[in-house]
């Protein structure tokens, strides 16, 4: 089984994955949190212990993605 810090990155990158998503689909201000959670196949509770709001997951978005995009 993996470490639980593999399972909360795993996590994260299910969420953005999703909100990224949902992002590209709708934009950012018509995604909403339960949006996402909805195409994450996850809870609020969920989301918001690994994010603390939909901006969070947008810059987490824009750090880790976009350097790979280059």
């Amino acid at each position: 089984m993996p470490a639980r810090s593999e399972r909360s990155e795993e996590k994260r990158r299910m969420i953005r994955a999703a909100a990224l998503r949902c992002f590209g689909e709708r934009g950012y201000h018509d995604t909403s949190v339960s949006m996402i959670c909805r195409v994450a196949g996850i809870s609020k509770g969920s989301l918001y212990w690994h994010y603390d709001s939909k901006q969070e997951i947008y810059l987490d978005i824009l750090e880790t993605w976009a350097p790979d995009r280059r």
